[in-house]
């Protein structure tokens, strides 16, 4: 959705008056190009949780947009491995895991319900290192997830990871004259 005048106008009087300094015609136009594929509410929402943190500055763009992208509901481990449990008591594991949570059930997919199934986690033995390693290819999950979506957000692909190409982000398709050349 495009931002309406008085949207925009609204938003940016709401960060000049929220936290002290100037917030020029400079600084309107450089958070207007960052921020031009964000949704308005999601934006206001973003501007007031962390208002609502205590911030005595007004962010950068970047802090701005990390902070929106932040997901409260995503598991922690030991939240994931509990409901891990509940769905395998359940007969239907896969769908109750997607209801949960999208990253449990990506992690499900990637590590394999199968193999999941069969790892001793309350072994007395080795359990513990078992749980350890879980809780670590289940990080490696949220951080690789995170970073695809964000290298998606940044290519300007919804639908998943490609090359960075910046001048296609700016609306330029035209081959470059190196690539022309060769």
């Amino acid at each position: 959705m495009k931002w309406t005048k008085e949207q925009w106008t609204t938003f940016c009087a709401l960060l000049e008056e929220w936290w002290p300094g100037d917030f020029d015609d400079a600084a309107r136009a450089a958070w207007r190009v960052a921020l031009d594929g964000m949704e308005p509410d999601l934006a206001s929402e973003t501007a007031q949780r962390m208002l609502l943190q205590g911030r005595k500055w007004r962010p950068s763009v970047s802090e701005f947009l990390a902070d929106a992208r932040k997901d409260p509901s995503q598991p922690t481990f030991d939240e994931t491995l509990i409901l891990l449990r509940k769905a395998m008591k359940a007969a239907d594991p896969f769908e109750r895991l997607g209801r949960e949570h999208p990253l449990i059930g990506s992690f499900v997919q990637r590590q394999g319900w199968d193999r999941l199934r069969l790892l001793p986690l309350d072994d007395p033995d080795w359990g513990e290192k078992t749980r350890r390693e879980l809780e670590a290819k289940w990080v490696e999950h949220c951080d690789t997830t995170d970073h695809r979506e964000v290298a998606s957000l940044a290519s300007g692909d919804r639908d998943g990871p490609r090359k960075l190409d910046p001048l296609s982000s700016l609306g330029i398709e035209q081959p470059r004259e190196i690539e022309s050349a060769a």
